[in-house]
């Protein structure tokens, strides 16, 4: 027998055998859970396909321009400096200068560090740049003491996202740790009547899953050995289709599956009884659970690089154009820049800039305290 060709368009939702007949608990349950899985699969391979362009992209459209961008940062400051020296400012235009510097220097220490950059902004700030940074490493980590229950040590840079993330590992097995104890000994007391029957329940259930797995894995086996091919042409193709199959029962991929035994042997999964269907829907949700956690995993970096909380919609769509504002807004902000370090060449026209120039309010350390967090974790 020459199997067909697989087609992952294939669809295995259960469809009623007579017309507007209704479907069963367990039918409507596993169109669900199909539904979810497809939509999900569709996510993650738009995501993994998304991850290497954006980031091809970013090194090649984005950051050059933020480089270009620090370099005139640079020389601004260092232009602001040498007119500040030169002392051909009235009072009120030094006292914005001295507020402007700092805060410039501040950021380019973040991207751009030197020795030069920290003596400037040190030179302009009422307080120096490391004794600055450790100020608010410190109020971070009590923060982080206060709202996760996290004891960051002196060694963690709470700067680096990953170093973050491993201290929240950490701190969760810890806690796994300490609770091991107290579940061995629930578990080494003795069990009422109830509980010894829940627990038969649910090694019987797991059992019936995994028999129900296995049925499918094997009938797919059968009918796909190699060793049966009328050709070397189809023996090479169940090989490969072989392949597809192992790998599917390795991750309990129930869907695929069933796709490949709905081609070959044309049963479809209606002909299946709701006991068997229930043991079906346990497996799925089990794979829905596991696509969920990838997905999240995919995610993770750009919901940090937007300040996204872990329950916000995120779409592929919103970080590709969100790179598409990010590279308009550089290119913007380097022309805009090379216009004014051409412009306050002549003291002149840096006076009249500076004229116009307010001072913004610094905003209160708790909400930066607050705007901090929700970059890194999402927290409110």
């Amino acid at each position: 027998m020459t199997i067909p060709p697989f087609s992952n368009e294939l669809t295995v939702l259960i469809e009623p055998k007579v017309s507007k007949a209704a479907l069963t608990k367990a039918q409507k349950q596993f169109n669900t859970l199909v539904k979810k899985i497809e939509k999900l699969k569709a996510q993650l391979v738009e995501w993994h396909e998304m991850v290497p362009r954006q980031s091809e992209r970013f090194d090649r459209e984005y950051q050059p321009l933020r480089a270009s961008f620090n370099l005139l940062r640079i020389e601004l400051v260092t232009l602001l400096d040498r007119a500040r020296t030169e002392k051909r400012l009235t009072k009120n235009e030094s006292k914005k200068l001295r507020h402007l510097i700092p805060s410039i220097t501040a950021e380019l220490m973040t991207e751009q560090p030197s020795d030069a950059i920290k003596a400037l902004h040190d030179k302009y700030s009422d307080v120096c740049y490391d004794e600055q940074n450790e100020e608010v490493d410190d109020a971070v980590k009590s923060m982080m003491g206060e709202v996760f229950g996290l004891d960051v040590g002196d060694d963690v840079d709470i700067s680096d996202p990953e170093q973050l993330r491993a201290v929240l590992e950490q701190q969760a097995q810890a806690e796994r740790e300490r609770q091991q104890p107290n579940d061995v000994r629930r578990a080494k007391g003795k069990k009422s009547a109830r509980q010894i029957t829940q627990e038969q329940h649910k090694k019987s259930d797991a059992a019936l899953v995994q028999k129900s797995l296995q049925e499918v894995f094997r009938r797919l086996v059968a009918a796909l050995h190699p060793d049966r091919a009328p050709d070397d042409a189809e023996r090479a193709r169940r090989t490969e289709l072989m392949q597809r199959v192992n790998v599917a029962y390795e991750k309990k991929d129930l869907l695929q599956l069933l796709k490949l035994q709905i081609q070959i042997d044309q049963v479809g999964v209606c002909a299946q009884s709701d006991e068997r269907l229930k043991h079906f829907n346990t497996l799925l949700q089990e794979q829905t659970e596991v696509l969920t956690q990838a997905l999240a995993e995919a995610q993770l970096p750009y919901r940090l690089e937007l300040g996204l909380p872990p329950f916000a919609t995120l779409s592929v769509k919103v970080v590709v154009a969100q790179m598409e504002q990010d590279i308009r807004s550089m290119k913007s902000a380097v022309t805009s820049l090379q216009d004014d370090l051409l412009l306050f060449q002549d003291t002149a026209q840096l006076k009249i800039w500076l004229r116009d120039f307010q001072i913004q309010k610094e905003p209160e350390f708790d909400d930066l305290m607050e705007e901090f967090m929700m970059s890194q974790f999402g927290a409110r």
